[in-house]
């Protein structure tokens, strides 16, 4: 049977502490909650893994064996389920988005909708200004793309038409 993950986090903590009251603190959970977990590790596997004493814990050989490698545990458990949640080909990450204000006001609204309710995992960072001042922050990478009016040719620019748009005089 394997452990909860969170019960080694907790006996890491305690392990580096060496106080049950400071480990409890650090971690945001009661002591009671410290106790059972590292009983539950304990018993699962049949070693004792702290001492009690009067200034806080020692930890045992065991524990010493064990804290070298839970780490590393993690760390690879951390990297496997990244790996399985970046599989689902879910978008996500941050996204720099400049627009002119014109294309905000009734441009924006209805496209940034539908795409954070496609891909809930986007964070948006937002820059307004003049049309070729934001092509030029996406030729220099400090914007990942942009929402403009009469786009300006550059070969380091892919330009995709979303809308168009008709001005008449009645």
């Amino acid at each position: 049977m394997l452990p909860n993950p969170t019960d080694l986090q907790y006996f890491l903590e305690l392990y580096n502490v060496q106080n049950i009251t400071r480990a409890s603190e650090r971690l945001g959970v009661t002591q009671p909650s410290l106790s059972v977990a590292l009983k539950r590790l304990e018993e699962l596997l049949d070693v004792k893994l702290f001492l009690r004493i009067k200034s806080g814990v020692v930890p045992t050989e065991a524990a010493h064996l064990l804290a070298g490698d839970i780490d590393k545990l993690l760390n690879d458990w951390s990297r496997v389920s990244d790996k399985a949640k970046d599989s689902t080909g879910l978008i996500k990450g941050t996204v720099r988005l400049g627009c002119h204000e014109s294309v905000a006001l009734y441009a924006l609204k209805p496209w940034f909708k539908d795409l954070t309710v496609k891909h809930k995992n986007l964070d948006f960072v937002f820059e307004h200004g003049l049309s070729r001042k934001m092509a030029e922050e996406v030729i220099s990478f400090k914007l990942d793309m942009a929402l403009v009016i009469n786009p300006i040719e550059h070969p380091d620019l892919v330009i995709i038409p979303i809308l168009k748009d008709s001005v008449t005089l009645m």
